[in-house]
């Protein structure tokens, strides 16, 4: 009897974390799908793929009362992330599910932000244009300018800059933010099958981190991109377009690549957590404003800073075998 009620109660539990990240999911992915995957790769490990479908039906009916474009961001990316992610980490491990996921979130976010700017009667990019506009102009709004005339104006000038660049390059947005979810979701269903003891292939730790030198190729076509708008004399065109988009997108897994170099730098020189936490902070602000990360971790494709056995590269894509464990 008492096991009954435990698992009653766990089975409540499981299910209203999934209520609430199908809540939230649809505005703030990083944060939705982590926890909704923490749920369902618990159900799925423990009661079965049915039981955690069956949560992913009814987390996508409380979502689509609220908003019912959600759905269609819901119900495939908690499948991803639950009963068919045990299934991909289990047999390729976990940047196969970090891949696959990532993809199901990006297409769920975009054709849910689709459906909703059509209900509304507004085209896509016209949505877009007007979204970043309006967040554009709330930032003026709270932090005007000041100093002398051509200081307002060319305050305001590079605030046009980036909000043209933010037009130009959403469907990069997009990917960030879905590779960010996978990735976190990733760690959180890393430490449900380690606390439950189930198969499982692990998350390689940071100073582990390797990828594959293919990871290169987004950025070798960004450039080829952008040379061909440089050499066209063309702004603004689907060249510049395209080879600002790999390029932004290629940026996240490489600077993974290169905080993994200095995490092994920090383990080499015992640095403490507190050292080690100022120094990552540190080394964000530099990827935000210099690109300093990124280029360490591309440059790593190709040194090996680290000096890592590479003699068995292979696997997917973005990920070699021996970089986890």
């Amino acid at each position: 009897m008492e096991r009954s009620r435990n698992t009653a109660r766990d089975l409540a539990l499981l299910s209203f974390t999934c209520v609430a990240a199908a809540v939230v999911a649809r505005a703030l992915p990083p944060v939705g799908v982590p926890l909704a995957a923490f749920a369902l790769v618990w159900t799925t490990l423990v009661w079965g793929s049915g039981v955690a479908l069956a949560f992913c039906v009814v987390a996508t009916a409380a979502a689509a009362v609220l908003q019912p474009s959600s759905a269609i961001f819901v119900l495939p990316a908690f499948v991803a992330a639950g009963p068919l992610g045990v299934r991909v980490a289990r047999w390729r491990g976990p940047y196969a599910f970090i891949l696959m996921l990532s993809a199901v979130v990006f297409a769920g976010s975009l054709a849910a932000d689709v459906a909703s700017f059509a209900a509304a009667g507004v085209p896509f990019a016209q949505g877009v244009r007007e979204t970043v506009t309006v967040a554009a102009d709330q930032v003026l709004a709270a932090n005007p300018p000041t100093g002398t005339d051509d200081q307002i104006k060319a305050a305001k000038a590079a605030l046009e800059a980036w909000k043209g660049f933010l037009i130009m390059t959403w469907p990069a947005g997009y990917m960030m933010i879905a590779i960010a979810a996978a990735y976190v979701a990733a760690i959180a269903g890393d430490r449900v099958a380690k606390r439950l003891g189930a198969e499982w292939r692990p998350m390689p730790q940071l100073k582990q981190v390797d990828l594959s030198v293919h990871i290169a190729w987004p950025v070798i076509g960004g450039l080829a991109a952008l040379s061909v708008a440089a050499l066209t004399h063309v702004s603004g065109g689907i060249a510049q377009a395209i080879g600002l988009n790999l390029l932004v997108v290629a940026r996240l897994p490489l600077s993974l690549q290169g905080l993994g170099v200095f995490a092994s730098l920090y383990d080499k020189l015992g640095v403490g957590k507190v050292g080690r936490a100022f120094g990552y902070v540190l080394l964000l602000l530099a990827e935000v404003f210099m690109f300093a990360v990124s280029l360490v971790g591309l440059a790593d494709l190709w040194v090996n800073f680290r000096r890592l056995d590479r003699a068995s590269a292979g696997g997917t894509p973005l990920e070699r075998p021996g970089s986890s464990g």
